[in-house]
C-alpha cells in the first residue's frame, strides 16, 4: 500500500512535471514563431531600405551627372567667348600697331584734331581753350576701328 502511495504521488509528480514541460515548450514553440515574424518583418523592412537607398543613390547620380554636362557646357561655351575674344584682342593689336599715331604727322596739324566720329584730340591750343573731350592715344586707336 505505501508503495501504491509512492507511485501514485510519483505518478502525479511526473504529470505535472509532464504538464509544465509541455507549457515551456509551447512558450518556446510561440517564441520561436514571434522571432521568425520579426525577422521576416525585419527582413522586409531591410529590403525596402536597401531599395529606397539604391533609387536614391541613382537619383543623386542623375542630377550630378547633370550638373556635369551644364558645366561642361559652360566650360565649353566659355572657351568659346574666350577664344573670340582673343581672336578680337589679336585683330586690334594688329590695326593698332599699324596705326602708330604717336608718330604720326596727323595729331599736329590743328585741323585734323577732330576725328571723324567727333572724338577731340588734345593739342596745346585745345588745352588752353577747353572746348574738346580728352582721350588717351588707346582710345583712339580703338574709335578709330
Amino acid at each position: 500500500l505505501k508503495h501504491m502511495r509512492e507511485v501514485a504521488e510519483r505518478r502525479q509528480q511526473l504529470e505535472l512535471e509532464h504538464e509544465q514541460a509541455l507549457a515551456i515548450l509551447k512558450f518556446k514553440q510561440d517564441e520561436i514563431k514571434r522571432l521568425q515574424r520579426a525577422q521576416l518583418f525585419a527582413k522586409r523592412e531591410h529590403e525596402g531600405v536597401v531599395q529606397m537607398l539604391e533609387e536614391l543613390t541613382q537619383l543623386v547620380l542623375r542630377r550630378e551627372l547633370s550638373k556635369v554636362r551644364d558645366l561642361e557646357e559652360k566650360c565649353r561655351s566659355q572657351s568659346e567667348q574666350f577664344g573670340l575674344l582673343s581672336q578680337e584682342l589679336e585683330k586690334f593689336r594688329l590695326q593698332a600697331s599699324k596705326v602708330d599715331l604717336a608718330s604720326s604727322s596727323l595729331l599736329n596739324n590743328p585741323s585734323l584734331s577732330v576725328l571723324a566720329n567727333g572724338v577731340g584730340l588734345t593739342t596745346e591750343r585745345d588745352c588752353a581753350g577747353g572746348t574738346l573731350d580728352l582721350v588717351s592715344l588707346g582710345e583712339i586707336a580703338f574709335w578709330s576701328l
